[in-house]
């Protein structure tokens, strides 16, 4: 999933319907909207197997459908959730990686986590970059 999810964003961004799945406008929509949203919606349903595009109502939305198979494929558990907490708290920047990959990837992951229920505020982000840096 976590491979098919990274591709999908990838093209959905690429094609500009990124935002009809991940923060789509309040309906009702223009007609050029609309279209958007279908080309998103068909993005989507056609890199499935038919069988679980048959799962989906035609009045299901880009965003819904995203986040139903997020929930499948891709469940959160407390477990999962301290696991990751525990690794963001203890990731170092490693010798030649760029600082921005570096922090990108923490964002990345304070974003994830905050989606999964738990806020990392400023202070405590500033905190855990500075800890991840090597200090020599």
């Amino acid at each position: 999933y976590r491979a098919w999810a990274s591709e999908m964003k990838l093209l959905l961004y690429r094609e500009g319907t990124y935002h009809m799945v991940f923060n789509p406008p309040a309906q009702p929509w223009t007609p050029d909207i609309h279209n958007l949203h279908i080309k998103a919606l068909t993005t989507l349903l056609m890199s499935m197997d038919t069988e679980l595009q048959m799962t989906y109502s035609p009045d299901d939305t880009a965003a819904e459908i995203w986040n139903n198979l997020r929930q499948i494929y891709h469940p959160v558990s407390i477990e999962s959730t301290c696991l990751k907490l525990s690794d963001f708290h203890s990731v170092r920047l490693k010798p030649g990686q760029k600082i921005g990959e570096h922090l990108t990837m923490m964002k990345n992951t304070r974003k994830e986590l905050a989606e999964r229920g738990y806020q990392i505020d400023d202070y405590q982000m500033i905190s855990i970059v500075t800890s991840s840096l090597n200090h020599e």
